[in-house]
């Protein structure tokens, strides 16, 4: 069994609930099995929780669980409604979003729901509260144009840049999360067929489908990888950096931002914004949102329905060619 340390984050005992937050801590880490990630930030948001019930509401450390009422709740997500101070300029507050807001309030809720499972509470005193209403956002996507001229702007008269190539053609052509992507190692790709397993959140695996653009990038950047005498052993990664090592999230984040710039792109995606290119061209192209879903890995359908929105010559092209009073006779 894993240590439930492995992602460290400061719980202090002179906090209250501290005890409770360490118990779901661990149980998000070996039970659930969610990602280092989503682990640090569940227990930030509830240490600030508990930080907030210590200096502006007067619990002491002995407090635990079943001493939280609805009207903490309310109090803490009111006080960061008023703002934070600015630190270039304390007269200044600097707004929290909506988003936060509600981000906040859902680790709130989780923590309290395991409580209760866990008879660490009688109550939960989240139960009548409800996040506020956002905007929602439209991802940050590229056109297949853009798309085509970062990757045929990155040449490949070495490594770096066939694996850069590589890179950026199995996140378009897969879908996968760069989290999935620094994970692969070479006995995942398949020598043969369209289609291997990632482990994607909690855990879970799905399959992937990936085009032969992709596969001939990978297959040329481990044909000169072989060469130039790097591990291509089955356990080896499937990206390595300049000595040899996994490459890092960040690192693929940096790798992306230097050849988006290189290829005069509008914008500088991440990652992530390569997943929502795969998805927004798919659903495009005439796939339905349940198999996008599968393709990504989530797991609620409402969660795709962002990829509904389409260009506005596209959606003309759709109503000309659907609506039955759309054109004359």
């Amino acid at each position: 069994m894993k240590s439930p340390k492995r992602y460290p984050y400061p719980i202090s005992e002179d906090l209250p609930l501290h005890d409770g937050v360490k118990k779901f801590v661990t149980h998000l880490d070996l039970i659930e099995g969610r990602s280092p990630n989503t682990v640090k930030a569940y227990a930030r948001d509830l240490v600030d929780f508990m930080e907030w019930l210590r200096d502006r509401a007067g619990l002491p450390s002995s407090a635990g669980c079943d001493r939280i009422m609805e009207s903490d709740i309310t109090g803490y997500l009111g006080f960061l409604g008023k703002g934070r101070p600015d630190e270039k300029n304390p007269r200044r507050k600097i707004e929290i979003s909506a988003r936060t807001l509600n981000r906040r309030l859902s680790a709130l809720k989780a923590f309290f729901k395991f409580c209760m499972r866990n008879s660490l509470a009688d109550s939960d005193p989240t139960a009548n509260l409800s996040g506020r209403r956002q905007d929602k956002k439209l991802p940050v996507f590229l056109s297949y144009t853009e798309i085509v001229r970062l990757i045929e702007s990155i040449p490949t008269g070495d490594l770096a840049g066939l694996r850069d190539r590589a890179i950026i053609e199995c996140l378009y052509s897969t879908g996968i999360r760069v989290s999935e992507l620094v994970s692969l190692s070479m006995g995942r790709i398949p020598k043969e067929g369209d289609s291997f397993r990632v482990i994607g959140k909690r855990r879970k695996e799905r399959i992937v489908f990936i085009g032969e653009p992709a596969k001939n990038a990978i297959a040329a950047y481990l044909a000169v990888r072989r060469r130039e005498g790097f591990d291509a052993s089955d356990d080896s990664p499937l990206f390595m950096n300049s000595r040899g090592g996994r490459l890092t999230q960040r690192s693929i984040q940096r790798i992306l931002s230097v050849r988006s710039q290189e290829a005069g792109l509008r914008v500088i995606p991440t990652p992530h914004s390569l997943r929502h290119s795969f998805a927004t061209h798919l659903v495009g192209g005439g796939a339905d949102l349940r198999t996008v879903q599968e393709l990504l890995g989530h797991a609620s359908l409402s969660t795709v329905q962002i990829y509904t929105h389409l260009a506005p010559k596209e959606l003309i092209e759709k109503y000309l060619k659907s609506h039955p009073l759309a054109k004359e006779k």
